[in-house]
């Protein structure tokens, strides 16, 4: 059984941090008509969310361009959780940007009244995020902070730490990504996991990568996270599962 959230967050009559673990989608198209024909592939999926990955786009350039993309398949979106994420390269993305472009994207983003949900890194520093924050307060856009560790697995209290400190810098969802190299680094984000549902209120991501890191994503929300990531076609992440090979093992789990 999944374990609830005591502060849940209600989006398009979805409810992040309920009783059921929302599969998100990730999409990484590199031109317009990449995107809506992936938007189109995924929603056929049925999946509770949808990330766009705008980081593997090709025209990040003109603003314009961001622009009515975004507005161009927002009404296809009218039931569906939409994330946007500019994945900085740092933390496995494809986008070198300076921060002050990276904003400017942002913003122009938000205009399109499309975004329910912004992805960014913690590595980006208080003064970046609080920017975001400006931006977002007056809107109904809520924010994800991540961390994303490729190499390895900490110690359980440093993954504790890290959530905390995403809620302290603003976020409204933190989530961790860690890299494992033994069994024993998977029991260690799921026991993070674990302790932070029973100590925090927010609703919460925690993902333990690779192949060894599977497990987390299908028993994600037996140990107190709210979304698990199923890739349509390409992976975004390392051990990252189709979605209709999730589906398909949630049918004989649960």
């Amino acid at each position: 059984m999944k374990i609830e959230t005591t502060k849940k967050i209600l989006i398009k009559n979805i409810e992040i941090g309920g009783s059921k673990t929302l599969i998100c989608t990730p999409i990484t198209p590199s031109t317009l008509e990449d995107f809506v024909a992936d938007i189109d592939d995924a929603l056929s999926q049925n999946p509770d969310v949808v990330e766009w990955r705008l980081d593997y786009f090709g025209n990040l350039s003109s603003l314009d361009y961001v622009y009515n993309t975004l507005t161009s398949i927002k009404y296809k979106l009218a039931n569906t959780i939409f994330i946007l994420t500019l994945r900085d390269n740092k933390e496995g993305g494809k986008c070198a940007l300076s921060q002050e472009d990276k904003l400017k994207i942002i913003q122009n983003a938000l205009k399109t009244d499309t975004i329910d949900i912004l992805d960014i890194e913690q590595i980006q520093g208080k003064d970046y995020i609080s920017s975001v924050k400006q931006m977002i307060d007056n809107t109904n856009t809520k924010l994800i902070l991540s961390y994303h560790n490729f190499e390895f697995t900490p110690n359980k209290e440093e993954i504790v730490q890290k959530i905390e400190k995403a809620l302290e810098l603003g976020a409204d969802i933190p989530k961790v990504a860690y890299m494992p190299h033994s069994s024993e680094d998977v029991l260690c984000l799921l026991d993070a996991s674990l302790s932070c549902r029973k100590l925090l209120e927010a609703p919460i991501v925690s993902i333990s990568m690779g192949d060894l890191g599977k497990i987390s994503r299908v028993y994600a929300g037996q140990f107190g996270s709210d979304i698990t990531f199923a890739s349509l076609k390409d992976s975004t992440a390392p051990g990252q599962i189709k979605i209709d090979d999730l589906k398909r093992a949630w049918t004989h789990l649960f």
